[in-house]
C-alpha cells in the first residue's frame, strides 16, 4: 500500500514538475498580463468641447507586464425597433420602447484610446471623450472594453468589460 502511494505521488511530482513546468507556455501562462475595467465613473460634461467626458479605470490583475493595446468606451442609444428585437421581459420591453421616440437610424457613439504597458497590479485612469454627445440620460448605458480586438495576449479575455447603467 505504501508502495502505492509513493508511486502517486511520485507520477504526480513528474507531471506537474515535469518537462512542461519547464516549456515556454507554462511559464508564459504563470506571468501573464490580465486586464480588466475596473470602474466607470460618472459622465461629465464639457462645455469647452461640447463632449461627454467619462474617466475609466483599468488595472494589470495578472502576473506579469501587459503590452500596449486598445480600449474603447461606448455608448449605444437604442431606438424602439432595436428594443423590441432584445429578449427583455416583455413588461419592461413595453415600458422602455413606450418611452423611447421612435427615430430612424441607431447611434454609435465611440472614443478609442489605448492604455500603456502596464504593470502587475498597476491601475490607471483615462479619460474618454465622446463628441458632440450628452450620454447622460435616463436610458444611459455606456460599455467599456480593454483589449477588444484581443491583439494582446492575456491570461483571461472574459473579463475585459464593464458596464455603467445610468440610475436616474
Amino acid at each position: 500500500m505504501k508502495m502505492r502511494m509513493y508511486g502517486v505521488g511520485l507520477v504526480f511530482i513528474l507531471f506537474y514538475f515535469g518537462p512542461q513546468a519547464d516549456s515556454k507556455e507554462f511559464k508564459e501562462q504563470q506571468r501573464c498580463a490580465d486586464l480588466v475595467v475596473l470602474n466607470i465613473e460618472d459622465p461629465d460634461w464639457n462645455a469647452e468641447l461640447a463632449s461627454t467626458e467619462v474617466r475609466v479605470t483599468f488595472q494589470n490583475k495578472g502576473r506579469g507586464e501587459s503590452d500596449p493595446m486598445p480600449a474603447v468606451l461606448f455608448d449605444f442609444d437604442p431606438t424602439a425597433k432595436e428594443l423590441k428585437k432584445l429578449s427583455l421581459q416583455r413588461s419592461f420591453r413595453l415600458f422602455l420602447t413606450s418611452n423611447i421616440k421612435e427615430v430612424t437610424e441607431d447611434k454609435f457613439i465611440a472614443d478609442t484610446l489605448r492604455l500603456p504597458v502596464l504593470q502587475p497590479k498597476e491601475k490607471i485612469t483615462m479619460t474618454f471623450i465622446l463628441k458632440e454627445h450628452w450620454a447622460y440620460d435616463p436610458f444611459c448605458e455606456l460599455k467599456a472594453t480593454v483589449n477588444f480586438d484581443r491583439s494582446a495576449d492575456e491570461c483571461r479575455y472574459s473579463n475585459n468589460s464593464n458596464h455603467f447603467i445610468s440610475s436616474k
